[in-house]
């Protein structure tokens, strides 16, 4: 209740992290009401707290994912992410990395960027943080990192993804064998996969002299 209360009138903050504590579904309920009145959190972190009714989760799950749409609609953002897919389409030589940190990239949005991504020949650095990419989203990007040999760098920091989503990059580095790094701190994701994709990137980079 007194998070709820210090959120209410809060410009800043957009991410909040809450996992494994003890929150009930009176606690996440008052998290509900605080999003009445707080129209700057985009995304809210409750895995590990067992004792929450899923029907509220969904409750708040469904208000958040409802200001996708808003936060995709601002123009210099939109206009920017076009921009630079337009110039990874046509293949410029010169860009070696791609930065599309806190544009508000939601799931309307992945589609045309994993498409872009598909046809990739000399990336190398993928920023991707602060945005609101959720599992169906990586989804996508690890079909179009499948066959990718150019992308050596993954940054997917702050945005929406769970361990299954952090399990299908772990299957695309089966085929894929550039990618050496992968960042994910900031999602809700358990320690054990977290550890286990951590390991699987760690023996690249010595097979490799990284």
């Amino acid at each position: 209740a007194a998070l709820a209360l210090a959120l209410n009138e809060n410009t800043s903050i957009s991410n909040l992290y809450l996992q494994n504590n003890m929150f009930t579904s009176e606690g996440v309920e008052y998290l509900v009401v605080c999003l009445e009145c707080n129209s700057t959190i985009q995304m809210v972190a409750l895995e590990g707290n067992s004792t929450i009714d899923p029907r509220i989760i969904e409750e708040l799950q469904g208000i958040l994912q409802s200001r996708v749409g808003l936060a995709n609609s601002v123009p210099n953002n939109v206009n920017k992410t076009k921009s630079v897919l337009e110039r990874i389409r046509s293949k410029e030589p010169n860009l070696t990395e791609l930065n599309l940190h806190g544009m508000g990239i939601g799931p309307n949005d992945t589609d045309a960027i994993m498409e872009a991504l598909a046809g990739n020949v000399y990336l190398r650095k993928v920023d991707l943080s602060g945005n609101m990419i959720d599992d169906d989203g990586v989804s996508a990007l690890s079909l179009a990192l499948a066959d990718d040999t150019s992308i050596t760098h993954l940054c997917l920091a702050d945005n929406r993804i769970t361990s299954i989503g952090a399990e299908y990059l772990l299957c695309t580095l089966d085929t894929n064998t550039t990618i050496v790094d992968v960042d994910l701190t900031g999602n809700s994701i358990e320690a054990e996969v977290i550890a286990e994709l951590n390991h699987a990137l760690k023996l690249r980079r010595t097979v490799d002299g990284c």
